[in-house]
């Protein structure tokens, strides 16, 4: 998830007929939650994740504002939707509250392997999909985001057809904006992105993550697909009205 998100809604190997590899360097601990919340997806049209928060949530919204703190710099955002990890222990780092999320049926963006660029890549459908999500986000060719910098070449040609195991220098430069996880969590933050996503028929994707954080979470902008929020009580809570019944 986005580090130091501040009030603002926070991996199965099969999902819709596509294969999914969990990235080889994620701790084992959280592997097996990742592992085990994707492979629901075969057996139902419920996703089972997670978000944490300072404050009770009962329903998602777009649109909130509020601040993100990167290398000492705070930088004013407005949500496109919500980020949701796939371990509840994650969550912890966001906030005191755990919400434990439904989401029926989501249509994903999601990487088809482990890798990127120079191992293998996407499919051509995806490949032309995010080529065309980053142009509308980028202004004279040029992405700058927080962390993120990307330079989308002149000579981009996104009719050249290319087969190939690895990408050609013409398609190289989108594998920038995705690794073994998902997309690049920066760009979640820019309306033209996400509006694009949603124009090719996407209610999310996954979001590339540190191994500490389970390798990916989940990106959801079409909140429609929520149909429950639970949430949940730590052992602290559980103990305290154990001992409220005892009195």
């Amino acid at each position: 998830m986005p580090r130091y998100r501040t009030n603002v809604p926070k991996n199965i190997e099969w999902v819709n007929g596509t294969k999914i590899s969990l990235g080889t360097n994620m701790l084992s601990k959280y592997r097996t939650n990742v592992v085990t919340a994707l492979r629901k997806v075969v057996a139902s049209s419920d996703l089972i994740v997670y978000h944490g928060s300072d404050k009770k949530i009962t329903e998602f919204k777009k649109g909130i504002k509020s601040a993100r703190f990167l290398l000492f710099k705070a930088f004013d955002v407005e949500s496109q939707g919500a980020f949701f990890a796939f371990d509840p222990e994650v969550t912890k780092e966001y906030g005191v509250f755990t919400h434990k999320v439904t989401i029926t049926d989501p249509n994903l963006f999601i990487r088809t392997d482990e890798e990127h660029a120079g191992v293998d890549r996407l499919d051509k459908k995806r490949e032309r999909e995010l080529a065309e999500m980053l142009q509308a986000t980028a202004k004279n060719n040029v992405i700058n985001l927080y962390e993120f910098d990307l330079f989308i070449p002149e000579d981009f040609d996104s009719s050249e057809e290319d087969t190939g195991s690895q990408p050609s220098p013409n398609w190289a430069w989108i594998y920038e904006a995705v690794g073994s996880g998902g997309i690049v969590w920066d760009l979640l933050d820019e309306p033209a992105f996400v509006k694009k996503m949603e124009q090719f028929g996407y209610d999310g994707t996954l979001v590339e993550e540190s191994s500490e954080h389970g390798g990916k979470s989940l990106f959801l902008s079409n909140l429609s697909k929520i149909n429950d929020v639970e949430l949940l009580k730590d052992e602290e809570d559980e103990e305290d009205e154990e001992d409220d019944l005892d009195n």
